[in-house]
Order: structure tokens, then C-alpha cells, then sequence
């Protein structure tokens, strides 16, 4: 059997990579022959021993021009239709294609494959940035209540609307070209139940949900050099908290900031470390908030061993989006290395975290809460330690590897 699996850009430290990678690893070692077709861009080493990699020689389109060449592109379907009728995939599996490639390649994959499936990891098959429209007036005044708050939020989206935020990248007809390749399609997967209903709202049918994957066999070692990369970033004897992913105010980079403010007031040996920081962000941060210098570690991005201890030295994770986060992998990688996490309220965060078993859910707008959690978990080692031992057999149970890869069996096999 064949599988082809199509992303933007295999090359980044993003989530989507980490993902197609890992199913790319799974099928390699059911003994599938595994291709991935991907932008030709920064190239890093990768550990994909088995698949066959190749690379299309695509420019990230300019932000102007980006909504129109992602839905049809003629000479790019000429390219893909070249390789993926050399290949004869028996399946071919794209994850997010709106930077680089193109949602008309859905029709083109179907002409060569027997069967065609797309994962969405966000809203972009029928918006133009991240999901927002559906928070509530005074949010920031409202307490996280798992049976009042998070749950039936009107996800629906309209033409004017996005007019009115995005204004001249509204293209009114996206949508309806969209939904028609996405017709071709034999199923679109969620990646949690949120992003799914966002989907069906906006009218994106035929989908089904299909959690990220965590490999928890490289989780069972929970052994590290902490105390090195403790000395290395000044850590002993202080509190730390995690904070990670792709850094922006919608991830809420202010929301932590401000709360650590307030713990600060209570408790002065915490510091907030930082994942994911460029030279750029790190700049805007330590000029905003020079005062805090000595409690923020600002970290680029890393990877394996380095990755690994990071999380180990610290005490707890916090994912604050204020935005609908479909399914943040860092919540489940905290989780894996059996740390509690508390993360926002908003998107899928809250079908991972279990509020008071693993960790807690909280609006991230209301900062008095996002702080009090986060002290709450600092000051209970006992508390942290059954969160994480609790988050990690949930981890194990429902989101390994192994269970992704026989669900995705079961659709390609169909």
C-alpha cells in the first residue's frame, strides 16, 4: 500500500509537521511505501528514514495575492498531477495546503488515488486569519464554568464580517470554490470537536474528528540533565512556567505576561519560560516589559534533548489562546511529560485538559483567573505531581500514536 501525505512546509518546527512526520513513521512501519510532497524550503534534518521526500519549488505567496493562488493554480496542479500519477498512492492525505499549494490539488488527487482525505488544523477553508468573531462582549469579566461557559459558542462567520475585519483579502466567492473541492474529498478530519463544529458551521460537511497524535514511547524516559539547563538559565530554586508554541498576542502572550505580574505580587521566585522566541519577539518583549527581565527566559526554538529538558524543568504548562485554539500540541506534549497544564477555554483545549484532574480550564481574558490557577498549581507540588501523573495516563489512553494510526487504517482501507 502507498500514502502520500501533502503539507505546506515539512521543513518548520510547527505542529503539522510534527504530525505528518509521525504518521509518516507509522505506516513506514506497518511496511507502507510513504511519500511526502512538500515546499522546497529551509532545510533541516529530519528523521523520516523510509519516506521518500519531495520537493516542489514553491515561494510563500505574498499576503495580497495569497487567498487567490491557494484556490486554483494551473501550473501547480500540472506539477502534482506529474507526481502523484508516477506514485499511484493507493491514499492521499493532505494536511493544511493554504501558504504554498492549493485547495483545487483535492480534485487533482482524486483522478490518481483511491482515496483523498484532508486534515484541518485551523479555519482557513473558510477564513482569512485566526477564529475570533464568536467571543462574547465582556469577556473578560466572566469565570470559566465548564457546564455555562465553552461549549455552544455560534462559531458562524459571515461575508460581512470579514469584510469588515480582513476587508480587501475578502474574496466572496472562496468559500463556495472551496467547498467544491473539498467535495472531492472522501472525509475532512478535525483535529478536536470545536474546530469540527467551526467547520460544519461555516459549511464544511463530511467531517469527522481526529485528534493530534503523541508518540508516548519517547516519553517513557523522563530522565534529563535538569539540573545543567538549570544552572545554564538561572532556574534553581524557582517556579517555572512553561509558556510555548507559535508566540503572538493571540496566543496569549499578553494574557501570561499580566499574570505573571500578579503572581509576582504574591510570589517572587517565579519565572516564565518562553519557547518559540525570535530575535524579533524577543526584542518587543524585554523593551515592553524591561522590568521583568529577571523573571522571563526567552528561549528560540528547540528540539529533542533540549526540547525535553525544557519541559522537564518546569513546573506546569499554560496555554492561554484567546482565540479557537483547535487542538494546541503543546497541551499534550506537557501532558506527556506529565506536567498540569492550564489552558484556555476557547477551541479544543478543553476536550484534552481535564478541569481539576489534570490541570485547569480558565478564559484567558480574565486574568485574576488565568493567575490565581496558575499560583493555585506553584504552590502544591502534591497537586502537581497527581495532575501530571493523571494527564499522562489520559495522554497514553486516548491520544497515542498507535490508536491514530489504526483509526486512520480503518479510512484508508475503506
Amino acid at each position: 500500500m502507498k500514502v502520500a501525505y501533502v503539507l505546506d512546509d515539512l521543513y518548520s518546527f510547527n505542529a503539522i509537521s510534527k504530525i505528518v512526520q509521525m504518521e509518516a513513521k507509522g505506516f513506514i512501519s506497518l511496511g507502507w511505501d510513504v511519500y511526502i510532497i512538500t515546499s522546497k524550503s529551509k532545510s533541516i534534518d529530519l528523521d523520516i528514514s523510509g519516506a521518500k521526500i519531495i520537493d516542489l519549488p514553491l515561494k510563500k505567496k505574498e499576503r495580497a495575492v495569497r487567498f487567490y493562488a491557494t484556490l486554483k493554480n494551473p501550473f501547480l496542479e500540472k506539477e502534482f498531477a506529474k507526481i502523484v500519477r508516477e506514485i499511484s498512492p493507493d491514499v492521499v492525505h493532505f494536511h493544511n495546503i493554504h501558504e504554498y499549494f492549493c485547495f483545487s490539488l483535492f480534485k487533482v488527487a482524486r483522478k490518481y488515488a483511491r482515496r483523498v482525505f484532508y486534515t484541518a488544523h485551523d479555519v482557513m477553508s473558510f477564513h482569512y486569519g485566526k477564529l475570533t468573531e464568536f467571543l462574547p462582549r465582556n469577556i473578560e469579566q466572566m469565570r470559566y464554568d465548564p457546564d455555562l461557559m465553552g461549549y455552544e459558542f455560534d462559531y458562524r462567520v459571515s461575508i460581512f464580517q470579514q469584510i469588515k475585519r480582513f476587508k480587501k483579502r475578502v474574496i466572496p466567492s472562496r468559500r463556495l470554490f472551496i467547498r467544491h473541492y473539498i467535495g472531492h474529498l472522501d472525509r475532512v478530519f478535525a483535529v478536536s470537536n470545536e474546530l469540527r463544529k467551526a467547520l460544519e458551521a461555516n459549511g464544511i460537511a463530511n467531517t469527522d474528528v481526529l485528534y493530534n497524535p503523541i508518540n508516548t514511547d519517547l516519553y517513557n524516559d523522563v530522565r534529563g540533565d535538569i539540573d545543567k539547563f538549570k544552572d545554564k538559565y538561572n532556574l534553581r530554586n524557582k517556579k517555572v512556567i512553561l509558556f510555548g508554541g507559535r508566540i503572538s498576542y493571540q496566543k496569549g502572550q499578553n494574557q501570561i505576561i499580566k499574570a505573571l505580574i500578579e503572581i509576582l505580587k504574591k510570589d517572587k521566585d517565579v519565572v516564565l519560560m518562553v519557547l518559540g522566541v525570535d530575535s524579533v519577539i524577543r526584542s518587543k518583549i524585554m523593551s515592553s516589559y524591561s522590568d521583568l527581565s529577571d523573571h522571563l527566559v526567552l528561549m528560540e526554538y528547540l528540539r529533542g534533548d533540549d526540547l525535553k529538558t525544557a519541559f522537564l524543568s518546569s513546573d506546569l504548562a499554560v496555554v492561554p489562546s484567546i482565540y479557537m485554539d483547535p487542538c494546541p500540541l503543546i497541551i499534550m506534549e506537557a501532558m506527556a511529560y506529565r506536567k498540569p497544564v492550564v489552558a484556555t477555554c476557547f477551541g479544543g483545549a478543553k476536550e484534552i485538559v481535564r478541569h481539576k484532574e489534570t490541570g485547569y480550564i480558565v478564559n484567558p481574558f480574565n486574568i485574576s483567573e488565568l493567575s490565581e490557577r496558575i499560583l493555585d498549581l506553584l504552590s502544591d507540588a502534591k497537586k502537581r505531581e497527581e495532575f501530571g501523573q493523571a494527564g499522562f495516563r489520559i495522554i497514553k489512553d486516548n491520544f497515542s500514536l498507535d490508536n491514530h494510526i489504526n483509526k486512520l487504517l480503518k479510512y484508508y482501507k475503506l
